[in-house]
């Protein structure tokens, strides 16, 4: 019996708003998929109350909604896998794994120890307090990407001999051929024009929007007049400096849409001139994967997981350097060609990347784990 923490399948938690979070989706991925994979075995998917719209569990696998939330419902789910799981796959914390003999661990990334990315605090020091731990006395621990793997046995040497890496895949709603009429209710409904460069995610310092935003700002006027910046995310923590930037801008080049539901990302992705991921640090950079699965062109940071994730398909910039930014952005948006290539490689990649590879690696560290 293989018991999975699938809080996040379950749909957001109430008081939240739902979004396309890359954890989301792939414990959704892989709630879906792993039981499939091996109908003899039984799977048990911990779940809590707050789950706006849970999803129906497979037939070898039994749905159990514990109680409570934080250290409550940590200890809860660890009571119950230790009396009836013989592997526990831990996709979303290291706090279960703490009161668990014997688990697997995914690992996004290592941002609580990175400086450059910035975290939110309080999170950070709960996975410097955790992450060690659960990594050194997990059986196989799952990294997202080589870059994520690199920097975890950089950080927890004895970790190296139990790594898989279990690279993410891009949702099969972005894609290129999207209708007429959803690009026409996405443009309407955020008062879209025909060009526009896009960038996607939470407004944090990781994100680095602020450089972004200034690049823009240093763009010349004909190309701004005629492709507004659109911020795509929610205002996360230490936003101000973005919003600074916009403010020295004309308000009209730039604008803010904060958060975007899930069903218009698709069209929000294909109806783009140019998406831009200049991130500081990212686990896996799911956003680059999903444009480019969109044939929208990328231009993305040289850093972290980036180059792994966007090849020889995407434009790469040094995320420090506005001028670099503002150099790759001005040459996209003056060369439809360069787009059109971009595009074609950017789709050509992104099969390279499928949920099927991701939950059958999976599978088989949870069975090396047993």
């Amino acid at each position: 019996m293989v018991g999975v923490d699938a809080r996040e399948a379950a749909g957001p938690r109430r008081g939240q708003r739902a979004g396309a979070a890359g954890r989301a989706r792939y414990v959704a991925e892989l709630v879906s998929r792993l039981p499939a994979l091996d109908p003899a075995a039984r799977f048990v998917l911990y779940t809590d109350a707050s789950a706006a719209a849970p999803p129906p569990a497979p037939a070898n696998a039994t749905r159990r909604e514990l109680r409570g939330a934080g250290l409550p419902w940590h200890v809860r789910a660890a009571r119950a896998a230790r009396r009836e799981c013989t592997l526990y796959l831990s996709t979303t914390t290291y706090v279960t794994p703490q009161l668990l003999p014997r688990y697997v661990q995914t690992v996004y990334d290592v941002i609580a120890f990175k400086e450059v990315a910035r975290p939110q605090a309080r999170a950070a020091r709960i996975e410097r307090a955790t992450m060690r731990r659960a990594v050194r006395r997990a059986a196989r621990i799952l990294a997202i990407s080589e870059a994520t793997a690199a920097d975890l046995r950089e950080l927890v040497p004895e970790a190296g001999d139990k790594i898989v890496v279990t690279p993410l895949a891009a949702d099969p709603r972005f894609r290129t051929a999207i209708p007429d009429e959803t690009l026409a209710r996405v443009r309407t409904r955020y008062g879209l024009p025909d060009s526009f460069v896009l960038a996607t995610g939470t407004i944090e310092p990781r994100k680095n929007l602020d450089r972004l935003v200034r690049a823009y700002g240093a763009l010349p006027d004909e190309l701004r007049r005629g492709c507004p910046l659109v911020l795509a995310g929610r205002r996360g923590w230490d936003a101000d400096p973005v919003f600074a930037a916009i403010a020295e801008l004309d308000g009209a080049s730039v604008r803010h849409l904060d958060f975007v539901p899930d069903e218009d990302l698709p069209g929000l992705y294909a109806a783009a001139t140019v998406f831009c991921y200049p991130s500081l640090y990212e686990g896996f950079g799911l956003p680059v994967l999903e444009a480019m699965q969109s044939g929208t062109p990328v231009v993305t940071s040289n850093v972290s997981s980036m180059p792994e994730v966007g090849g020889d398909a995407v434009r790469y910039v040094e995320p420090h350097d506005e001028a670099s930014i503002a150099a790759s952005l001005a040459d996209l948006l003056s060369d439809a060609a360069a787009r059109a290539e971009l595009s074609r490689a950017g789709v050509e990649r992104a099969r390279r990347f499928s949920w099927e590879e991701t939950a059958r690696l999976t599978m088989d560290a949870l069975r090396a784990a047993v």
